[in-house]
C-alpha cells in the first residue's frame, strides 16, 4: 500500500497536470484518447475512490496504460501495485521492472525505492554501491528519505568511503525537511563520534520500509 507521503506526492502531480477531477466523463474521454496524464489521473481516482467506485483493478489498468506510454509517475504507481499485489497479481519481477523504468527517467520516489531495495537486499542482491547510487540521484532532487539514507551510508561507510562531512550535509538537508530520524541522528553522541547508533539504523530501516510500501 502507498504511504500518506506517496499519496500526497501523487496528488500534487495530478493537480499540476491541469485536469478537472469534477468531470470524470471528460477525463475518461481524454484517457481513452491516449492522454497519459489523464490515464494516470483516472488510475488515481479509481485507486482512491475519488468520484468513481473504488477499484484497484481499474486503477492498475489505467496506470498500466499510462506507464506503457512512458509516464514515470504512472510507472512508479504501477510498480507499487505489483509490489503490493493491489489490483494485479503480486510480481516482484514486474515491480522491479517498472521501478527501474521510472527511476531511469529521473523519478525520485522510484530512485529511492530502488536504493532501499539494494540497501536491504529486497528482490535484488544486496549492493551498497547501487544503493548509494540511487539514493544520491533521489537526494539530489530533494527527496528527504533518500537524503537521510545517503547520510547514513556516508556515516557508516557503506557503499562509499566514510565521510562525516558528507554525512552531516545530507542528514541536515533531510532534517531541514522535517525528517525526525535525521534530526535524532544529528543530535546523537554516536554521530558526534562519526558513527551511527543501532537505534538510528533501526528507525531508518522502519522509515524506509514504510516509504517503500512494504
Amino acid at each position: 500500500m502507498k504511504t500518506v507521503a506517496q499519496g500526497v506526492a501523487l496528488a500534487g502531480l495530478l493537480l499540476t497536470a491541469g485536469l478537472v477531477f469534477g468531470q470524470p466523463a471528460d477525463l475518461l474521454e481524454q484517457a481513452q484518447r491516449g492522454d497519459a496524464k489523464a490515464q494516470l489521473s483516472l488510475g488515481a481516482m479509481y485507486e482512491n475512490g475519488d468520484g468513481v467506485a473504488q477499484s484497484d483493478r481499474q486503477a492498475a489498468q489505467w496506470y498500466q496504460r499510462a506507464a506503457e506510454r512512458g509516464l514515470p509517475a504512472a510507472q512508479d504507481a504501477l510498480a507499487s501495485m505489483y509490489n503490493a499485489g493491489q489490483g494485479v497479481e503480486a510480481s516482484e519481477q514486474q515491480a522491479l521492472k517498472w521501478y527501474r523504468l521510472a527511476a531511469d527517467q529521473g523519478h525520485a520516489p522510484a530512485q529511492f525505492t530502488l536504493g532501499a531495495k539494494f540497501e536491504r537486499g529486497i528482490e535484488v542482491d544486496r549492493d551498497d554501491a547501487q544503493a548509494v547510487k540511487w539514493f544520491r540521484l533521489a537526494a539530489g532532487q530533494g527527496h528527504a528519505k533518500a537524503q537521510l539514507h545517503l547520510g547514513l551510508m556516508y556515516a557508516s561507510g557503506r557503499g562509499v568511503d566514510q565521510d562525516s562531512a558528507q554525512a552531516a550535509m545530507w542528514l541536515q538537508r533531510a532534517a531541514g525537511q522535517g525528517d525526525a530520524v535525521a534530526r535524532d541522528v544529528l543530535r546523537s553522541e554516536d554521530f558526534a563520534a562519526h558513527t551511527v547508533s543501532p537505534n538510528a539504523q533501526r528507525a531508518a530501516g522502519k522509515g524506509q520500509a514504510e516509504a517503500s510500501g512494504e
